[in-house]
């Protein structure tokens, strides 16, 4: 408890700790890479660490993702946040992630001060693109445990949740106001993979620009803040795109005709599936023998937290896994609060997702079982 104690102490009062950080170069397959690197007080060795950010502009800098980051290094650990700048040009590609993760081995190889294998930890896009990467032979014996905030698991069944709201999970269906940043990131990458969308250009960038103006804001993109920008793109549109922008850039709280959404969702993930079929991770979570955390927000609406349900669901058998569905935080917008007598189990559970988040030593490969499940109703 000690560990998970220094965490939330750091998280409550950040100047306590004495984290020391650093920005620093890495060597990656594409290239040089800047990094952030968080040393914890005292002297080593230390558990290391390497944390994905996901897809937005402010990449290992954004304000979240650092006060986790440097709570985890107050509990003791070294940890280095590498910057795929593909992901901060709001592209998806799974590629960038593993050479941002591979240049992070690399580092930590280097060092003298480092104990036991590495941790690698991600949020949002960037938690999926880890368990893919974790998969690789080459980064089996470095990383023995991974850990996912917020990720998915069909990147199909994600891309049609973003645009209409709609999602399952054994049967049951739910209905939520989807974040629309997730739609203009869609149509930023796919909507020209489309054939009779192919000269929307000026959709795209215009697209582009509201996610990367959510991501530079740091405000919800739901937001009615948003709404003069929206107008203003739409001025430059042709006819045909400005049908669709009325389906990718509403105004805030207006919800776009449901079925013209669905048959536009559909036609973007033919097109992403096509032209990225690796962002998919569901050929990859067999190959996992690490010890795998994951964690969701019951009430985040861009990734819904079924899609990390279904991550579970999809890890192999012998896998020492866990998740956590919970009410305390959520994605891209502040959680709804849990009712108070939900507070004390709620509590529980992210007391015990810390612990073994932080533990700072791997255990052997568990035998088979299923994995084991803290989640909220």
């Amino acid at each position: 408890m000690e560990r998970v104690s220094r965490f939330l102490l750091h998280w409550v009062r950040p100047s306590w700790s004495g984290v020391r950080s650093s920005e620093i170069t890495l060597s990656s397959p594409a290239g040089d890479l800047p990094a952030t690197l968080l040393c914890p007080p005292g002297k080593g060795p230390y558990p290391a660490w390497i944390i994905l950010h996901g897809i937005t502009v402010p990449g290992r800098l954004h304000p979240s993702l650092i006060r986790f980051s440097s709570a985890v290094a107050a509990a003791g650990a070294m940890v280095l946040i590498p910057e795929v700048r593909e992901w901060t040009e709001l592209q998806l590609d799974q590629a960038a992630g593993s050479n941002a993760i591979m240049a992070g081995v690399n580092f930590y190889h280097q060092r003298t001060d480092i104990t036991g294998p590495i941790t690698l930890a991600g949020f949002s896009f960037g938690a999926t693109q880890a368990l893919i990467s974790a998969a690789r032979p080459e980064f089996r014996k470095d990383i023995r445990r991974v850990i996912g905030f917020g990720g998915y698991c069909d990147f199909g069944r994600t891309l049609r949740s973003m645009m209409t709201g709609e999602h399952e999970w054994e049967g049951v269906h739910y209905q939520y106001s989807p974040d629309p940043y997730g739609r203009w990131i869609a149509a930023a990458n796919y909507i020209r993979k489309i054939p009779e969308y192919a000269e929307m250009e000026g959709l795209a960038r215009a697209a582009h620009t509201m996610a990367a103006e959510a991501g530079q804001r740091g405000i919800n993109a739901a937001d009615p803040a948003y709404d003069t920008l929206k107008g203003k793109l739409a001025e430059g549109l042709s006819p045909a795109e400005r049908e669709l922008w009325k389906l990718i850039a509403p105004p805030a709280g207006v919800l776009p005709e449901p079925e013209q959404t669905r048959e536009l969702a559909d036609r973007i993930v033919a097109a992403a599936v096509r032209q990225t079929p690796d962002l998919d991770p569901k050929s990859a979570l067999p190959q996992l023998d690490q010890r795998v955390i994951l964690v969701h927000g019951r009430d985040d609406h861009l990734i819904p937290f079924t899609e990390t349900l279904r991550l579970a669901a999809a890890l192999p058998p012998a896998v020492d896994a866990s998740v956590t569905i919970t009410r305390l935080f959520a994605h891209s917008r502040e959680a709804d609060r849990p009712g108070l007598r939900a507070w004390p189990g709620e509590v529980w559970n992210y007391l015990s997702l810390l612990r073994r988040a932080l533990a700072p030593t791997l255990p052997a490969i568990q035998p088979p079982h299923p994995a084991s499940t803290d989640a909220a109703d």
